[in-house]
Parts: C-alpha cells; structure tokens; sequence
C-alpha cells in the first residue's frame, strides 16, 4: 500500500493511493487513486479586471492485473490495466 501527498509552493495539491496484492496461482491485482488540484485560476480583460474565476482539478481511478506465463520467464508477464479520468472545472 501507498498513500502519498505534496502539497506545492503555487498551492498545487497532489495524492495518491495504490493498493496491490498477490494471489498465488492466479496473479497480481492492484488498484489506486491519483488526484491533483491545480487551484484557482482567475480571467481577465484588457483593464486587469477580473471577470471569471475557474477551479481546475483532475482525478484518475485505474484497476490493474498482471500475471507470469511461465515461471521461469519472467518477460512473458501480460498485464491488463484500464483507467477512468475525471476532470472537473468549476
């Protein structure tokens, strides 16, 4: 398990949470959260006057499984992964 936060000078917070675990004889499943707030944005004229503000953030949930074919060959590991990212302006 993984659970990871920055949080930046330019008030850019980013997080992170992964999960993974083995079962023998049929393979690796893992699945995790990735999210990053990029704050506030502020639009403006040609006067400097602000007449919108926007918020920006994103957020990634994938679920992934990897397995070995052959014991011995390790290179011969197929892996299926998929990812939903939801991005949200407010």
């Amino acid at each position: 398990m993984i659970v990871s936060y920055n949080n930046y000078i330019t008030d850019i917070g980013a997080g992170y949470f992964s999960y993974a675990r083995t079962f023998k004889n049929i393979g690796t499943f893992s699945a995790g959260v990735l999210y990053v707030d990029y704050g506030d944005f502020d639009g403006r004229d040609e006067s400097v006057s602000s007449y919108w503000q926007l918020h920006v953030s994103r957020s990634v949930l994938y679920v992934s499984y990897g397995t070995q074919v052959k014991e011995k060959i390790s290179e011969l590991a197929p892996r299926l992964n998929t990812s939903i990212l939801f991005t949200k302006l407010m």
